[in-house]
């Protein structure tokens, strides 16, 4: 009687190799550089007093050159920031602005860390904390949510009162007018609805979940502006010279609708804020609430846009990963957070103008992007590309059977030439000589490898391109079995930098460079 369990084991690693002979790689698709030395290479540090990096500095200086030439431009700031380093400044960075909707980030922030401590549920309904709460929804009844304010999704209307001025600072007299205002979408429309007052119903319904009780604005400062040590920052304009703005309503204090777009803060503080916002630390609220809080809940029909809770996500053109950013403009001020997570990047842009119709911050760090993720993705290829690339030559082994598949092995000869690609990423071409069970099945064609332990450099890798690789492995894992062929787990390499070497458990092989 055959052995159906091993005749499949051998068929399958068959067609594993199989599939890498005869899997090219796609056109053009682009892939996300997700490796970067500082993830592989643990004291690795870069150079940023290098010749590479001045010259990016000489390019970015030319671009705030021709973005701070307009005339309608008053003043302004700007700050990169690259992993835990401020590497760029220009203008007045210590100088307060408003930051207008940026204030926004801070309010759902605020929101998650309250989650996270257990005070509430993104999904509760808000009239749980504002008894009484409501708003007319001509398409049914609906408890609005947490989290619907937060991607605005709940279909609110703009404002409450026009321009956000503040009709009334009465809290039941506010929530009288909301109860005769009236949905301008459905719930979870797939258009959603931006919304001033829905982020403003939102803070000040998670301020009564706090414990002990605080105030929005005691919140943000206490629990937010405090550990994050951005001293420069705040709710209370009457406590801040702001940077010289001719606008007649520059100070402007918006009382109930704050949550929305009260604070002012200045480009060195914003600096703080998204070193917080790419690392995770200090641990306001776990990384995995971070990663939720900029995952797209609206993507739009063009693909290229999107919300989260509340950032607007946008692709830089020939890009596959959404720059998460922030836009804020309030009475002439201007302002722009934007984040490339894959690179740990994130840039800070405030500025004062006259014309409301400008090329604005956004446009300025998209420029910016357009220089720093092509020049550090270089210095990433060159550094990677001389720990990892290279021919490493197989060494013959003798027939062994397989620590990942309940078949035997033996490498005969051959090689695996790693390359690291603009465009793929980490690549391996395989023209490896082996047997299975004593039958020939040489291991030929070009692999992507993906990291799956940084610790012990281990990768895994699959035929195609690294996307389609990504998919293979999500979909692949047998997690009771974690070693046998009916799981992508067995298709890794294993690298030492020190011997310059490979190591493909799955089939024994031992390759030198």
């Amino acid at each position: 009687m055959v052995n159906c369990r091993r005749a499949a084991s051998v068929l399958l690693v068959a067609a594993i190799l199989v599939s890498i002979r005869a899997a090219p790689f796609a056109g053009a698709q682009e892939c996300p550089f997700i490796l970067t030395p500082t993830a592989v290479l643990s004291n690795y540090t870069y150079g940023y007093s290098s010749g590479t990096f001045i010259r990016l500095y000489s390019r970015l200086n030319q671009i705030v050159s021709e973005f701070n030439g307009n005339n309608s431009i008053v003043n302004y700031g700007v700050a990169v920031v690259h992993r835990n380093e401020t590497i760029y400044t220009s203008g007045q960075t210590s100088v307060a602005f408003r930051v207008a909707s940026i204030t926004k980030t801070f309010t759902t922030l605020g929101a998650l860390m309250l989650r996270d401590q257990g005070l509430l549920k993104l999904d509760d309904p808000i009239n749980k904390f504002i008894p009484g709460f409501s708003i007319i929804n001509p398409w049914g009844e609906h408890n609005t949510t947490f989290r619907e304010l937060m991607a605005h999704t709940a279909g609110f209307p703009l404002t409450l009162c026009p321009f956000l001025r503040t009709c009334t600072d009465v809290e039941s007299e506010i929530l009288e007018q909301i109860s005769r205002m009236e949905l301008v979408r459905p719930p979870w429309s797939l258009e959603p609805v931006y919304s001033n007052l829905g982020i403003s119903v939102l803070g000040h319904a998670w301020e009564k979940a706090t414990s002990p009780p605080m105030s929005w604005e005691e919140f943000v400062t206490e629990e937010i502006l405090k550990p994050l040590d951005m001293t420069s920052s705040g709710v209370n304009l009457a406590r801040v010279t702001l940077a010289e703005n001719p606008n007649p309503w520059a100070t402007q204090d918006l009382g109930w609708s704050a949550p929305a777009a009260q604070m002012y803060s200045t480009v060195d503080d914003l600096a703080k804020y998204m070193k917080f916002l790419l690392s995770g630390s200090p641990a306001l609220v776990s990384k995995s609430s971070i990663r939720e809080w900029f995952r797209p809940t609206r993507t739009f029909a063009d693909g290229k846009g999107a919300y989260g809770m509340p950032w607007e996500l946008r692709k830089l053109e020939n890009h596959t990963d959404f720059i998460i950013a922030k836009g804020g403009n309030i009475n002439g001020y201007l302002t722009q957070l934007a984040l490339y997570p894959p690179m740990d990047l994130g840039i800070a842009i405030t500025a004062v103008y006259t014309l409301p119709f400008l090329p604005g911050p956004d446009r300025l760090a998209d420029d910016f992007f357009k220089v720093l993720i092509p020049g550090i993705q270089e210095i990433n290829q060159e550094v990677l590309a001389e720990s990892y690339a290279g021919v490493y030559n197989c060494n013959r082994t003798k027939a062994i059977r397989s620590p990942t598949a309940n078949v035997t092995f033996q490498v005969l000869a051959g090689s695996i030439t790693v390359e690291v690609n603009a465009t793929f990423g980490l690549v391996a071409t395989l023209d490896v000589d082996l047997t299975t069970d004593g039958v020939r099945s040489p291991a030929t064609g070009v692999v992507s490898l993906l990291l799956k332990d940084a610790a012990e450099n281990s990768f895994f890798f699959a035929a195609g391109p690294c996307l389609w690789a990504s998919g293979s492995i999500s979909s692949g894992p047998d997690f009771n079995q974690p070693n046998v062929p009916d799981s992508f787990y067995n298709n890794e390499f294993v690298f030492n930098l020190t011997s310059r070497s490979i190591l493909w458990p799955g089939v024994g092989a031992l390759c030198t460079r």
